[in-house]
């Protein structure tokens, strides 16, 4: 057996962070709503992101692959390129996605596989029909279709639900013609993922505010400014 002998000293060096799934998501959504070039690096390219980054397009942003990297044109305001979006078997996608294609105010539809089909969409759909928003839905599950635009308002949202459905509407709400609140009618659960949404907001020069977890107050007519 070697003997090893370690000498304290000062770290140096670079490491190479694993990139986050949950915050690709959240960079190529918000790059694709800001105006000009985003250059979001250090991706890994699952369904689950390529399936973003392809609804994404739908909507008219334009997105370029590289190897761990993509740059992103984003398109203000959206224009409906193709009216099927595949989010395959990603719920961030679905979720994120829905309240993007209402910014079109053309008929959108949304697909997936396995899972996927039967996740819960409830949260959206006492919005829509509060809001007066037309959808078809498959006995709840997908295919869903959507035609409508979302309004301002107060959107009241449970707590110990998915924190994607919150997160879907954080991404639209600032562009919106008015300012709007999300109100948690019981305690927030997934906390972490909702800062790390906020936080994303913010590099994206929107912002939002957060009393305590229990309300989140989004002023409207805001912009996406790009990162490069």
């Amino acid at each position: 057996m070697e003997n090893v002998r370690i000498t304290p000293s000062p770290l140096r060096g670079e490491i190479n962070i694993p990139p986050s799934k949950s915050l690709a998501h959240r960079a190529v959504i918000c790059a694709g709503l800001s105006e000009g070039i985003s250059n979001i690096s250090n991706i890994i390219y699952s369904q689950d992101i390529k399936a973003t980054i392809e609804g994404m397009k739908s909507v008219g942003v334009k997105v370029e692959s590289e190897d761990k990297s993509v740059n992103v044109k984003g398109k203000s305001p959206l224009e409906l390129i193709k009216n099927t979006i595949d989010c395959i078997e990603s719920g961030s996608t679905l979720r994120f996605l829905i309240p993007i294609g209402l910014l079109t105010g053309e008929e959108v539809a949304f697909n997936g596989r396995g899972k996927l089909v039967t996740r819960p969409l409830n949260v959206y759909y006492e919005i829509f029909k509060k809001q007066g928003i037309e959808y078809v839905t498959n006995e709840g599950g997908l295919p869903l279709k959507v035609k409508g635009k979302l309004k301002p308002d107060i959107f009241y949202v449970k707590g110990n639900i998915s924190s994607q459905f919150i997160t879907g509407l954080m991404f639209v709400l600032p562009l919106l013609n008015e300012d709007s609140k999300i109100v948690m009618t019981t305690e927030l659960e997934s906390k972490g993922y909702v800062d790390l949404t906020i936080d994303c907001l913010k590099e994206f020069g929107v912002e939002v505010q957060n009393k305590d977890y229990r309300e989140f107050y989004i002023k409207g007519n805001q912009q996406y400014k790009n990162r490069l």
